[in-house]
């Protein structure tokens, strides 16, 4: 299996003032996301251009082993393409506000704004979070009322299904699985479906209640590409987050809609806004502050850095379970399942008390031959590349 190689010429067409050629953008991109010749070939021959254009996303995969719910059709490739289009025309004026001049750095740039334009139309059909939080939830309480009642049922003793369901699961397991092995205990069975119902019931709290849970999708699309461009801006020191219509910002964001949507000079000023003040916000600067040089260099003058910032989240997490363990609608069984996270997130808290350094803190302090661990990767992902392909292939046979 051969992975498609992006050539220093692709990385600098990307350079280029008017328009980047799409077949240098498709092989970083397909470079980028580790895809083989041998993929993009078999996805060609299934679909005209699916492997040409789909390959720069996460569905080729799924396409290629022929999973249910992955069928593609021309008209996909066509969006996909289209999209392609639309961002070779506006790649130098996104590159340009963001002032990368750096062949290297475009093609980062070029992966992370064709990943949130592609994720836009899915985003805006995904409805409104607060409508799926309700949903969501609702489900999770009905497993756990179905987990309930098949407790009950399972334990009828009219029915005696303990009793009588030993042999025959012997026999299935030898039968089917070519094993011997026991039914599984009866309390064992209770055991299991006890806490299926307490967790689903903690479950839909936390959903509902927005503390946590299950990830809830929202139709934020234009607050998507706000984010995204946010994250390109501190990634390129420029340009400078204001929220005032008509900054570079504005325009590096009104850029992101072109490429997702084709629409021109579309304002997206109150997701600018929205987003000013918003978690996420406060995540990527989180997240960048954890891996700028100043706090390299805390780490390095400051060997328990990371573990005083552990007791600091794990104590805010502490304070959040012990809330939770008060809350009333929540039963005998559920709260169990909390006070047990408590006790371990106080375990774990006393464990950083006791810790001693030094600390390995850089991958190249660590014994391992990398070179080795990156040469077993890529044979890892073209053996699996190959196993795709033929596992298509077999499932493609049985269905014609």
């Amino acid at each position: 299996m051969e992975l498609v190689r992006a050539s220093d010429a692709d990385y600098r067409d990307l350079l280029k003032a008017t328009s980047v050629p799409v077949l240098s953008m498709l092989r970083v991109l397909q470079s980028k996301n580790g895809v083989h010749r041998e993929e993009v070939e078999y996805a060609n021959s299934i679909l005209p251009n699916a492997g040409t254009y789909l390959s720069c996303g996460p569905g080729l995969g799924h396409f290629i082993r022929a999973e249910p719910g992955a069928q593609f059709t021309s008209s996909d490739v066509s969006a996909e393409r289209e999209l392609l289009v639309r961002l070779s025309k506006l790649l130098p004026e996104i590159l340009r506000v963001l002032r990368c001049t750096d062949a290297d750095r475009a093609g980062i740039v070029l992966d992370i704004v064709h990943d949130a334009c592609r994720e836009f139309s899915s985003i805006k059909d995904n409805g409104r979070s607060s409508a799926n939080r309700k949903r969501m939830s609702a489900k999770l309480n009905r497993v756990g009322s179905v987990a309930g009642d098949l407790l009950r049922l399972v334990g009828d003793i009219e029915l005696g299904l303990p009793d009588y369901v030993q042999r025959p699961y012997r026999r299935y397991r030898r039968k089917v699985h070519g094993e011997e092995r026991s039914a599984t205990a009866t309390w064992l069975l209770d055991d299991q479906l006890r806490f299926l119902a307490a967790y689903t019931e903690l479950e839909a709290h936390r959903t509902a209640t927005g503390q946590g849970g299950m990830y809830v999708p929202g139709d934020q699309a234009k607050t998507h590409l706000v984010s995204e461009a946010y994250s390109l801006a501190r990634y390129n020191l420029s340009p400078r987050y204001v929220t005032t219509p008509g900054s570079d910002f504005s325009f590096l964001c009104s850029l992101l809609y072109e490429v997702s949507t084709g629409v021109r000079d579309e304002s997206l000023a109150g997701a600018i806004n929205r987003f000013a003040t918003s978690d996420e916000r406060a995540e990527i600067d989180e997240h960048e502050a954890a891996f700028s040089e100043e706090r390299d260099w805390q780490r390095e003058e400051d060997n328990f850095l990371q573990v005083r910032e552990s007791i600091e989240r794990d104590t805010r997490r502490l304070e959040g379970l012990k809330t939770e363990l008060r809350t009333a609608d929540l039963s005998r069984e559920a709260r169990e399942l909390v006070l047990i996270e408590l006790e371990e997130c106080e375990e774990k808290i006393d464990e950083h008390h006791r810790l001693h350094g030094p600390f390995l803190v850089w991958a190249s302090q660590m014994k391992i031959d990398w070179a080795s661990e990156a040469a077993l990767l890529r044979e890892t992902a073209a053996l699996r590349a190959k196993t795709d392909i033929a596992l298509g292939k077999r499932r493609r046979a049985s269905e014609s």
